[in-house]
C-alpha cells in the first residue's frame, strides 16, 4: 500500500517503543534474584522524558493526518487524470505545448474503458459516487438538486471565475513580457546601427 511506505517513510516509531528508553525489567526468577545486587539503572535519556515524548506523540498524530488527506489528492488527480489525458490530449515533451490526440487513438486504442480499469483509484472513486447516490436516494433527488442549485453552482461559478481571472491575468502578464522583450531587441537593434 502507498499509504503504508509513505507512513513508514516519515512516521518514525514511538519513543516510548525505543529500547532505549525502555526500563530494564527482570522477566525470570533468577534475574529477580540477581537484580537486587545490581547498581540502580543509569537514568532514561532526555528524549524518554515529558514533554519530548508527548511532542513526538504530537507530531505522529499531524503526520498520519496529513498523509490521510494527501492520499486523498492523490486519488482525486490520478482519477481526473484519466478524463483530461482523454478530452484535451497530452502535452509535448518538447515545445510544451497541448497536442490533441488523433482519433483512432483517442477512442479506439487503447480508449477510455481501458484507461477506467487500469485507473488504481477507480475502487475508491466508485464508491464514493455509489455512496453519494444511496444518501441522495434517502434525501430524497428533489432537496439534493435544490441544495446543489442553492449551493454547489454559486461555488462552481465562484471557482470558475477565480480560475478564469488567473488565467487572464497570466496571459496578459505573457503579452507584456513580450512587448518587452521586443523593445529590448528593438533598442539593441538600434543601438549597433
Amino acid at each position: 500500500n502507498y499509504r503504508d511506505v509513505v507512513s513508514l517513510a516519515l512516521k518514525p516509531d514511538s519513543v516510548t517503543e525505543w529500547p532505549e528508553c525502555q526500563e530494564w525489567e527482570p522477566e525470570t526468577v533468577l534475574e529477580r534474584l540477581t537484580a537486587r545486587f545490581h547498581s540502580k539503572a543509569a537514568p532514561l535519556p532526555w528524549y524518554c522524558n515529558e514533554p519530548f515524548a508527548s511532542l513526538q506523540t504530537y507530531y505522529r498524530k499531524v503526520v498520519d493526518f496529513l498523509i490521510d488527506e494527501f492520499m486523498i489528492v492523490v486519488s482525486v488527480v490520478c482519477f481526473l487524470d484519466v478524463f483530461v489525458t482523454f478530452f484535451t490530449g497530452e502535452i509535448d515533451q518538447n515545445t510544451g505545448e497541448l497536442v490533441p490526440k488523433p482519433f483512432f487513438v483517442r477512442w479506439i486504442l487503447p480508449g477510455l474503458l481501458l484507461q477506467l480499469l487500469v485507473n488504481p483509484y477507480i475502487g475508491v472513486v466508485s464508491k464514493a459516487v455509489f455512496s453519494a447516490a444511496q444518501h441522495t436516494y434517502q434525501l430524497g433527488p428533489v432537496r439534493v438538486l435544490r441544495w446543489c442549485i442553492a449551493v454547489v453552482v454559486p461555488c462552481l461559478y465562484f471557482v470558475a471565475t477565480l480560475i478564469m481571472k488567473g488565467v487572464q491575468k497570466a496571459e496578459l502578464d505573457r503579452s507584456l513580457i513580450e512587448y518587452q522583450l521586443k523593445q529590448q531587441r528593438r533598442r539593441s537593434s538600434t543601438f549597433f546601427t
